[in-house]
């Protein structure tokens, strides 16, 4: 694991506000898990359940659109990936996917003219579609792109580069308050797409920040990750950033592959809390196993534990099998707390 990059990835999601990252297997089994993390994270920022409705059928609608054209492609720089973020008062979801070439142009001429389309407009072509049914080659007619206009109030755009003589990257940003200027530029959401398949991201989202959105997470981990450590890892996080990041902003991301696999605790807040944390990681790490088992058995217990003190933090370090990687440093805009834990 590279800290510094998954950190760098961190960051740039932590930019705007509550950011949902996906660039596992997308697979069909996860759509119900997906519906419950967006919505979860919605209603915990106060949205009320019509716009965490609405918000969680756009982002669903992108994920099958994923599932639908994507093609076949090898490679770090042909990984898929599915973004949720809050950028000042509204929602941008954003899909990246490889598609065929030609199929590429034929959808981003569609979203050209839904683009042009005014919401009544969308409407009748929403019927029109439904009475001939028009199909593509990919088995969808068209409607999901339909919806999602319609659903973010027109706020759809869409650009692609290529990837090969035959294939495209496709972007497709759908801009919840209907606003297409509020779009990720091009240029930052391929920078982010670099670092996601340099740190083999999985999963992020703003651990902590609703329980049925953390249950959601965990179950589209563990169909993803075959660490057997990976339900106590996350427990362990989940209790240790609900009683030590009170008020600051948090981050979970899984990431890795194969039998290397790393669950990154990032917190973003003031300097000295930070550091204080970053304190209590390496003493913990550094304890020896014997030490360490002892004092998580007595922090179980609800005894005087030492140094540290947090049950879940000691069982945090009992994973880490050694000095933590960890770190606190600033981006030049905020402080954060970065922690790698292994799972086995």
């Amino acid at each position: 694991m590279d800290l510094a990059k998954a950190d760098d990835l961190i960051g740039r999601l932590m930019q705007g506000g509550n950011t949902v990252l996906y660039s596992g297997k997308f697979i069909d089994e996860h759509a119900p898990a997906f519906i419950s993390l967006t919505e979860g994270l919605a209603e915990a920022q106060g949205r009320g359940r019509p716009n965490a409705h609405r918000l969680s059928f756009v982002l669903l609608e992108a994920y099958q659109n994923i599932l639908r054209h994507r093609a076949q492609v090898s490679g770090m720089n042909s990984r898929s990936m599915l973004v949720m973020q809050t950028r000042g008062d509204t929602d941008v979801v954003l899909s990246l996917d490889p598609v065929q070439e030609e199929e590429a142009q034929r959808i981003q001429r569609v979203i050209s003219d839904i683009a042009a389309s005014d919401l009544g407009q969308l409407k009748q072509r929403f019927l029109s579609r439904l009475r001939d049914g028009a199909r593509t080659l990919r088995g969808g007619a068209g409607l999901g792109l339909i919806e999602i206009a319609r659903k973010s109030g027109g706020g759809l755009v869409c650009d692609r580069w290529m990837l090969d003589e035959t294939h495209s990257m496709l972007l497709i940003q759908a801009i919840m308050d209907g606003r297409a200027e509020r779009a990720l530029p091009t240029a930052e959401a391929r920078a982010l797409h670099v670092l996601v398949a340099e740190v083999e991201a999985v999963l992020a989202w703003p651990g902590g920040a609703s329980r049925p959105a953390d249950a959601a997470a965990l179950r589209i981990m563990q169909s993803e990750c075959s660490a057997t450590s990976l339900g106590i890892a996350f427990h362990a996080a989940a209790e240790w950033l609900a009683k030590e990041a009170v008020g600051m902003r948090c981050t979970l991301l899984l990431a890795g592959r194969g039998g290397s696999w790393s669950l990154v605790v990032a917190i973003s807040g003031e300097r000295n809390p930070l550091v204080n944390l970053h304190e209590r990681v390496m003493s913990a790490t550094a304890l020896a196993p014997p030490e360490l088992e002892a004092m998580h058995r007595a922090a179980l217990l609800g005894r005087e534990a030492g140094i540290a003190q947090s049950a879940a933090l000691l069982e945090l370090a009992k994973l880490a099998q050694g000095p933590a990687q960890a770190f606190v440093r600033s981006d030049g805009q905020r402080w954060r707390f970065a922690w790698a834990v292994p799972l086995a």
